[in-house]
């Protein structure tokens, strides 16, 4: 039942690959995956909900105005309607009212706030911008990894078949009684190594665009090689961590974050301020307080309000707020140093991957050279099929590291390109228009 499951989700496969016309590109996949990853959709409507927050902090310059209306039975015994010869009198009330209020100082409040909600914007598109870039360098990842699952199996098929060249020939030696038995065991036996190196190769291309999927949400069909981003990257490693401190939008983010706590710490301190509001008010009101009649005011105040205390809330607050904004530094201080490290590391990964990639090509070359000498000698018997055996294998699997560092080498790049924040302006995608800041 395992194999037969395996073998429909072959076909399933097969059928999303004859499904794509062209073959994709990495530019594509990777603009195909922001328009549908759920995290950088979360992340785009976290932006416009701070856009939105920022609306109501900035509300509070703007005048309220409010309409009262108030209708009911209403009685009163009061020393008003005694003096109108009524101990007890129940009348209709009616009233209604046109309020306007306009703020005109809350000890800094509202520009805080204000402040605070411009801060939180500019975190949440940088935030956005680190999620796009990371998500791009997943499909990246991805996008590759098919590609090096893809060739290590043609290498395998490769290998499988100079196995069966040989086996072929050792059959034909011992037809015409040249060979030994012993030759034909031992080949039958690397054969059937072969053969299983095939059927590994594709059970992890399997995996590999199953990975695809869950990352670009769609099965791949037949894949571009990229161009190395080279001459995208920076000259050296100096030039890579200066890139990153200065664009890395997860220093960015955490800068903005500690620029919000520091509007929320001073905002706190509107608690030692008095608020003082214009209002304006007029009303027609009818029956009112037992009173039979028409009650019509109108009126401009100046109220102020000021708190003398509130059980010891405004101190505490200044000094929570002040302990955010010290973490959120030490937040900031920590990014700080994992994109630096970060980088750092990538580049040199992506250095000595160019060493190891050298020499790894130096190995297949000669490999290859060996691989044809000893197969001329084979042919007039100063080689063995031991040897024969043993060089294809060397062979196969100096293809295979080779192969394996150039991929390495390559995503390497992309790391680097990450690391400063410029993946996708690298591979000439616009970024979600929500990173953008007015």
């Amino acid at each position: 039942m395992r194999y037969l499951a395996i073998g429909w989700l072959c076909v399933l496969l097969g059928v999303a690959w004859q499904g794509s016309a062209a073959a994709a590109t990495l530019e594509n996949v990777v603009s195909t995956t922001l328009e549908s990853n759920p995290e950088v959709l979360a992340l785009r409507h976290e932006r416009l909900v701070r856009d939105q927050e920022l609306v109501q902090a900035r509300s509070d310059y703007r005048p309220k105005l409010d309409l009262v209306a108030v209708v009911g039975r209403e009685n009163n015994d009061t020393p008003s309607t005694r003096a109108q010869g009524f101990n007890d009198i129940d009348l209709t009330r009616r009233e209604i009212e046109l309020q306007a209020r306009q703020l005109l100082f809350d000890g800094f409040a509202t520009k805080n706030n204000a402040d605070r909600q411009e801060a939180r914007i500019e975190s949440a598109a940088y935030a956005l911008y680190d999620v796009s870039e990371r998500t791009g360098l997943s499909a990246i990842d991805v996008y590759l990894e098919v590609l090096r699952r893809r060739q290590l199996l043609e290498l395998s098929k490769e290998n499988l078949a100079a196995h069966l060249s040989i086996y072929d020939q050792i059959k034909a030696r011992s037809a015409s009684g040249v060979g030994r038995k012993s030759d034909s065991d031992q080949v039958e036996s690397r054969v059937a190594l072969a053969q299983a190196s095939v059927i590994s190769d594709e059970f992890n291309l399997i995996d590999a665009e199953t990975d695809y999927h869950r990352v670009v949400n769609e099965f791949p069909g037949d894949l571009e090689r990229p161009v190395p981003p080279t001459d995208r990257l920076p000259s050296s490693i100096d030039e890579a961590m200066e890139l990153a401190v200065e664009y890395h939008p997860v220093l960015k983010s955490a800068t903005a974050d500690v620029d919000a706590n520091i509007a929320e710490h001073e905002g706190t301190r509107n608690g030692y301020y008095p608020r003082i509001d214009l209002e304006v008010f007029t009303g027609v009101r009818e029956d009112l307080d037992g009173l039979q009649g028409d009650h019509d005011d109108y009126g401009v105040l100046l109220r102020m309000r000021y708190n003398f205390y509130r059980g010891g809330f405004d101190a505490a607050r200044i000094k929570q707020t002040a302990a955010e904004v010290e973490e959120a530094r030490e937040i900031r201080n920590n990014s700080h140093r994992q994109v630096v490290q970060s980088v750092r590391l990538s580049w040199i990964a992506y250095e000595a991957n160019q060493t190891l990639s050298a020499h790894l090509r130096q190995r297949v070359e000669s490999s290859i050279k060996t691989r044809d000498a000893y197969k001329t000698q084979f042919n007039i018997g100063q080689r063995t099929l031991l040897d024969l055996l043993d060089i294809e294998n060397e062979l196969i699997d100096a293809k295979r590291e080779l192969l394996n560092s150039d991929f390495t080498g390559l995503f390497a790049q992309y790391r680097i390109l990450v690391g400063t924040g410029q993946l996708l302006q690298a591979l000439g995608i616009s970024l979600p228009e929500e990173t953008e800041i007015n």
